[in-house]
């Protein structure tokens, strides 16, 4: 997932919304499958248990982001983040100003999420100041 926001304090603050998001989530899902899948008890459990056929698919696969952001400002090693490989298990969530709107190609982005929001500079002829 690539996000575009306008800034670089924007983008941060979604990061660490994001992560935030992602360990609640991971921690809930830990607790909703520990609750589905009880430790036996001696061989109770085995009687009790369902057969394979009967069985649910679990629904918690839920394994995590790889929250990455990209602005001009962050160093130049931490902007490669973007290019190298991640996990394999989590989902690319990459939150980006408009430098990756038209100048790179990130692989593995496949959902696109634009907020329609750009900071511009303009000149003021009044006051000078741009």
């Amino acid at each position: 997932v690539l996000v575009f926001l306008p800034g670089q304090q924007e983008i941060q603050y979604l990061c660490r919304k994001l992560k935030e998001w992602d360990s609640f989530q991971r921690e809930k899902t830990k607790k909703e499958e520990e609750l589905e899948n009880p430790v036996p008890i001696a061989d109770v459990d085995v009687a009790l248990k369902p057969s394979v056929a009967e069985e649910k698919p679990s629904l918690h696969n839920y394994n995590g982001l790889w929250v990455l952001p990209l602005y001009s400002l962050l160093p130049p090693h931490e902007q490669m983040k973007v290019f190298s490989d991640h996990p394999v298990d989590k989902r690319l969530v990459v939150v980006s100003t408009n430098i990756a709107e038209t100048s790179i190609t990130i692989s593995g982005i496949g959902y696109v999420v634009d907020s329609g929001r750009a900071k511009k500079k303009f000149y003021d002829k009044r006051t000078g100041i741009s």
